[in-house]
């Protein structure tokens, strides 16, 4: 299990020391900042970021480093894909059956894997670029409103919690055979399987870990428009514990995903009583399966 630790590691090096990768051009990347003032500025800076990393795999030659890049450009994506999802539904008239991008990422990751040549993932990742750069036009074209950004912020709560319900689902796997040692079980497919859950449930709180950073980072960018400042501080305070929640050295603690589930429903509470302060009617179409109901299934 400790290849598959080492590999997903690097999204929490990401976040905590990006200037880790070993780029020929890694000085560049540097320049990017974070914790922008305005909220779409900061979804332009994280566009930015994405590219950047893309980008950079023209310069280097070993695969190792793209392929850092490329997970590092994923994980960020994935963090802000709800801002794309909902710019991309209400703005530009596309309807995609599938997260175009994510699937770019995902085919581009499993080339690397595959070993494919250089020039085969140069192309796949110009391709990602390509549509990088269109999101980033349509992000310069469409700025969210400040009631825009509440249900982005519901939106990106939704991947969460769906990101929770995976986690727990792969929870119980791992908990159905808790008795027994991998080496123990003779059924390969249950082997597997076994093995399958335990990579997925690192793979998500590592996920689940910087998505609440970013959320924390694009919430900071709203601080000027809360009327009341404790509600502000119940929103940090929510997202700081769920970040502290989903460290990847809490694996073991068992009651690491009931914590979890605690401060989600937390959010989704506070998510109301922001629209309250903000005198945001939730009447509107736009709001219609965005607030969450079903959040009494959370422990």
């Amino acid at each position: 299990m400790s290849q598959i630790s080492n590999k997903y590691l690097i999204y929490l090096l990401f976040l905590l020391l990006p200037s880790l990768w070993q780029c020929k051009s890694v000085a560049s990347l540097q320049d990017i900042a974070y914790g922008k003032k305005d909220f779409n500025a900061q979804f332009q800076n994280d566009i930015a970021t994405c590219l950047a990393y893309i980008q950079n795999n023209k310069e280097v030659i070993r695969i190792d480093h793209i392929r850092s890049n490329v997970e590092t450009a994923a994980s960020i994506y994935r963090q802000i894909k709800p801002i794309y999802q909902y710019i991309n539904q209400h703005f530009t008239l596309r309807f995609y059956e599938a997260d175009d991008i994510s699937m770019a990422f995902e085919g581009l990751l499993q080339k690397i894997e595959a070993y494919h040549p250089r020039s085969e993932l140069l192309s796949a990742g110009e391709e990602i670029e390509n549509r990088l750069l269109l999101l980033q036009r349509e992000a310069t074209n469409f700025p969210l409103r400040k009631e825009e950004t509440t249900i982005v912020l519901s939106h990106m709560l939704r991947q969460l919690q769906e990101d929770f319900y995976f986690k727990l689902k792969q929870d119980q796997i791992i908990k159905s055979n808790a008795n027994s040692n991998l080496e123990d079980i003779e059924d390969p497919n249950i082997q597997e399987k076994l093995k399958q859950a335990y990579r997925n449930k690192r793979k998500h709180i590592i996920i689940s870990h910087l998505s609440f950073q970013k959320l924390k980072i694009y919430l900071r960018t709203l601080e000027s428009e809360f009327n009341q400042e404790r509600l502000y501080q119940n929103w940090q305070y929510s997202l700081n514990r769920a970040h502290q929640c989903t460290h990847p050295n809490k694996l073991t603690n068992n009651d690491q995903l009931v914590h979890l589930g605690l401060e989600i429903k937390k959010q989704n509470q506070l998510l109301r009583q922001t629209l309250k302060d903000w005198n945001i009617p939730t009447d509107q179409s736009a709001y219609a399966n965005t607030l969450f109901e079903d959040d009494a299934n959370l422990p």
